[in-house]
């Protein structure tokens, strides 16, 4: 139960407050759903994350912002809800002192349209900062955070790989024309609208030798503790550091968990006993 951030949205933002309270790290909260094909759920979502853009502006949860999946808000369903659904979350985050929203990056056949429609969205919310998910193993990478920065957006860089089963010629084969192509890309985006989502070391100082360290923000998973080392020396430092916090009942959360392979069947099936 330590990989999320609490079974309901109010009890992630007393965490992400009292993480923030204790250690100055920050939260990036996620509500756990994703894969809808009923409108009636991407937009009971939606109105999800607008209460808690509400919620953390009024506990005033210093520097938190918020994860969404796009196939959580309408992408799968169809353009125009995804669009309509993720204008409503922007335009909340603004009228909430302008909390960061960040979009994850899902399936490769919907990167297209998820690339245009953070764009247009950003478009018409200038002043807000939301990052695009990009995975450095695309060949395409870099073209896509010069589009998303042209568009007035961040990046949420991610190192993959992820898509190990598209064409070869689409993906980078090599670890070394990964890593390579992750420091093109951060040293591309302006540094205030850049993260960092990787708990490689070595890639890190290759990253901070590159560009510095400055207004990066770095992210890693919550409750994973090959991590923790990393990025509570990081924040020590005074570096501008976040976690990924997802939240949701148990019913939403238990695929998350169950992808890190970190509970028993037992130990499901006494969860699945107490919370199904």
């Amino acid at each position: 139960m330590e990989l999320i951030a609490g079974l309901t949205v109010e009890s992630a933002v007393a965490h992400a407050k009292d993480l923030y309270g204790k250690e100055h790290i920050q939260g990036l909260i996620n509500i756990a759903g994703e894969h809808y094909q009923d409108e009636a759920l991407a937009n009971q979502d939606t109105r999800q994350y607008c209460n808690l853009l509400k919620c953390i502006a009024i506990e005033k949860v210093p520097h938190c912002s918020i994860s969404v999946k796009p196939t959580q808000i309408g992408q799968g369903i169809h353009r125009r809800v995804f669009l309509t659904n993720l204008d409503k979350i922007a335009t909340e985050a603004l009228k909430q002192g302008g909390i960061p929203v960040e979009l994850d990056m899902e399936a490769p056949p919907t990167m297209d349209e998820t690339i245009d429609v953070f764009c247009e969205t950003i478009g018409k919310h200038p002043s807000l900062l939301m990052r695009l998910a990009i995975p450095a193993e695309l060949r395409s990478g870099l073209d896509i955070a010069k589009r998303v920065v042209a568009a007035g957006g961040g990046v949420r860089l991610v190192r993959g790989k992820a898509y190990g089963d598209l064409d070869r010629s689409l993906v980078f084969q090599s670890q070394d024309e990964l890593l390579d192509n992750y420091i093109e890309i951060a040293k591309f985006v302006p540094a205030q609208k850049l993260a960092l989502a990787t708990g490689n070391v070595d890639l890190l100082k290759r990253v901070h030798a590159a560009i510095g360290t400055d207004d990066i923000e770095h992210q890693f998973l919550l409750g994973l503790p090959y991590h923790e080392k990393v990025y509570r020396t990081l924040a020590a430092e005074g570096k501008n550091v976040s976690l990924y916090m997802p939240c949701g009942n148990w019913e939403r959360v238990r695929g998350y968990v169950g992808r890190r392979n970190y509970l028993t069947p037992e130990e499901y099936g006494a969860l699945d006993a107490k919370y199904l």
